[in-house]
């Protein structure tokens, strides 16, 4: 296994949405690991000359599903900025929402707060762990990456490199890098979130339209960033279950994954 180490910048910020909000829409703080999946599809894709859906079993897919064989593990830091969930008034078509008997005594409009990240003259580093029979394919799907989330969220790659990774014999850690929140016995100061994310590795998140199920949700710490100030990052300082999970050095920064057949 090899890591793909991918600097994108931002020309704005990034529309990520949590799951499960309609009206509200608020922001996720970093893009989730379905998402950074979903960007290097893309290329992979657009490579191959897949179409943008897929029919598996009868059901409806993103083609993303094609790389996830691939795909070990991914997470993601931003480097060189601070940024800024942000939410501000757009007005939006309501009348599908509204009972029936509503919808001609009521505007067909409302004011509603629309979500999204910005990030200025900011990047984000991306980390994915990749089987090494995939590495070739997905490196070069690495540079044609050309938004992250939604199609407003235009991005441009800056570097991709290819880099071995080693295993830490330790069971602490500093870092920047999003990691699932069951991975960590203890937590040592307060530089961090709690977000929930779909677990990137279930189908049903790639699922076109109505799902039988609902996607496996996981628990992820991610790096507290200041809004206001902006500035210098302070990092995570934590203590990992190492029995569950393996600290892996990536070109001198430390990243948590599962520990399972690599």
């Amino acid at each position: 296994m090899k890591a793909l180490k991918v600097d994108v910048t931002f020309h704005w910020g990034f529309i990520v949405r949590q799951t499960e909000q309609s009206a509200a829409q608020s922001p996720y703080p970093y893009p989730p690991p379905s998402t950074l999946i979903g960007a290097l599809s893309y290329g992979y894709n657009k490579i191959n000359g897949n179409p943008e859906t897929i029919v598996q079993n009868g059901k409806i897919y993103s083609s993303t599903i094609k790389i996830l064989n691939g795909i070990y593990d991914v997470t993601c830091r931003i480097i060189e900025s601070s940024a800024c969930p942000y939410q501000d008034l757009g007005r939006v078509i309501s009348s599908p929402y509204l009972r029936v008997q509503h919808r001609q005594k009521l505007s067909p409009f409302a004011a509603q707060a629309v979500g999204k990240t910005y990030v200025i003259k900011g990047k984000l580093r991306v980390i994915y762990l990749v089987h090494e029979e995939w590495i070739d394919i997905l490196e070069k799907a690495a540079f044609l990456i050309s938004r992250i989330g939604s199609k407003e969220g235009i991005s441009s790659v800056e570097k991709v490199r290819v880099v071995d990774i080693s295993s830490v014999e330790s069971d602490e850690i500093s870092t920047q890098y999003y990691l699932r929140s069951n991975h960590v016995l203890e937590i040592y100061n307060e530089a961090y979130h709690r977000v929930t994310y779909w677990d990137f590795k279930d189908i049903e998140a790639y699922r076109v339209g109505k799902s039988r199920r609902k996607p496996t949700e996981m628990e992820y710490l991610v790096n507290k960033y200041d809004v206001i100030f902006g500035g210098e990052i302070e990092p995570m300082e934590l203590k990992i279950d190492v029995e569950n999970a393996v600290i892996y050095d990536v070109d001198g920064e430390l990243i948590v994954t599962y520990r399972g057949d690599n």
